[in-house]
């Protein structure tokens, strides 16, 4: 083959073989990809509600499993049923909405040094458990 017919062989594109062996590789790699939830029953399903997920472009969901102590899904109520094994919680939403949080746990040195120099009486419901806290 000289290099003029082998320009001309590549202009007009990659061979029919080139293209099936790109579509095997394309193929193995997206079915790796699934967007299905993983196989291992979660601790925790919620769903039949709606799912704020605060992301850019994150869509809707309307279901969460949690595995582990961590998110393993998020989707819809499709998604997640495979996910719900027979030891798993489920929590119907009923509409309600779930949002992301996280517990905060801290102090203003000023008022809370305050507040344990006071006579603490909250939670007392009896006059002698007012009058024990008193004589502290």
């Amino acid at each position: 083959m000289t290099a003029g017919s082998a320009r001309a062989a590549m202009s007009k594109g990659p061979s029919v073989a080139v293209l099936r062996g790109v579509v095997i590789v394309a193929g193995a790699v997206l079915a790796g990809c699934s967007n299905r939830p993983a196989e291992q029953p979660a601790d925790l399903v919620l769903r039949g509600g709606t799912v704020y997920t605060a992301g850019p472009g994150a869509g809707r969901a309307s279901a969460v499993a949690v595995r582990g102590g961590r998110i393993a899904y998020v989707g819809d109520d499709a998604g997640a049923e495979p996910l719900a094994g027979p030891d798993t919680r489920v929590i119907e939403l009923a509409g309600r909405t779930v949002a992301p949080g996280f517990q905060d746990s801290h102090m203003h040195p000023m008022s809370g040094g305050l507040r344990l120099l006071r006579c603490r009486l909250d939670g007392l419901e009896w006059p002698e458990q007012v009058a024990s806290a008193m004589r502290e």
